[in-house]
C-alpha cells in the first residue's frame, strides 16, 4: 500500500506485508530508505496494514510509518519533512525530522 502527501499528494512511502520460508516479513519504503522487519507475527501488523493507515502502523511501531505525524495526524513526503541523521561516538544512530508545522520525530532508528 501506498501513502501520498498530504500537503502535494507525491508519494510518502509504501509499505508491504509478504509471507516468506522464514516468516512474515513488512517492509517500509520511505525517503529514508527501504526498512525489511520480521520480528512481527501476523497478529502484530494485519490489522494495521488491512486498515491502510499509518496511524495504525505507526501505533504498533513508530518505525513502520516514518512518514507520519502523530500529532498533526498527517502524513509528508520526505520533501516536506526537515531530516538530519544522529550519530553516537562515530555510528549511525537514528534519523530525525521536524515536519513541515514543526513536530519533531524520530523516523529510523
Amino acid at each position: 500500500m501506498e501513502f501520498a502527501c498530504g500537503l502535494d499528494g507525491s508519494r510518502a512511502g509504501a509499505v508491504s506485508l509478504r509471507e516468506t520460508d522464514g516468516g512474515l516479513r513488512l517492509e517500509v519504503d520511505s525517503p529514508w530508505g527501504r526498512v525489511t522487519y520480521s520480528q512481527f507475527t501476523l497478529v502484530t501488523v494485519l490489522h494495521a496494514v488491512t486498515s491502510r493507515s499509518a496511524a495504525a502502523l505507526y501505533a504498533v511501531d513508530h518505525e513502520l510509518a516514518p512518514f507520519w505525524c502523530p500529532t498533526c495526524k498527517a502524513v509528508y513526503c520526505g520533501a516536506h519533512w526537515e531530516s538530519w541523521d544522529v550519530w553516537d561516538e562515530g555510528l549511525f544512530d537514528q534519523t530525525r525530522g521536524r515536519c513541515p508545522r514543526g513536530h519533531e520525530r524520530m523516523l529510523l532508528d
